[in-house]
């Protein structure tokens, strides 16, 4: 039966894990490392994020915040 004795063992980890902002451990970069994928790379076209807020006319005092990404399609390469 593992009940409260399984969770013990894990609290550290979890509380170590929320002070550290989420950050990647160690660990984790050992075991998920970074591809050439997650990079910039020069034959990606560049795009920027915008942010943008919304206020509803129907619910009173509610407000989003959002953002949305636009791409340069003038210097997309290849045929489209």
């Amino acid at each position: 039966m593992r009940g409260w004795a399984g969770l013990q063992g894990c609290l550290p980890k979890v509380v170590a894990a929320l002070a550290a902002g989420g950050a990647a451990t160690a660990d984790e970069t050992e075991l998920y490392p970074l591809g050439p994928e997650s990079y910039r790379q020069e034959d990606v076209p560049r795009g920027k994020v915008t942010r943008h807020v919304w206020r509803s006319e129907i619910f009173a005092g509610t407000v989003r915040e959002f953002g949305a990404g636009e791409t340069d399609l003038d210097n997309l390469h290849g045929d489209w």
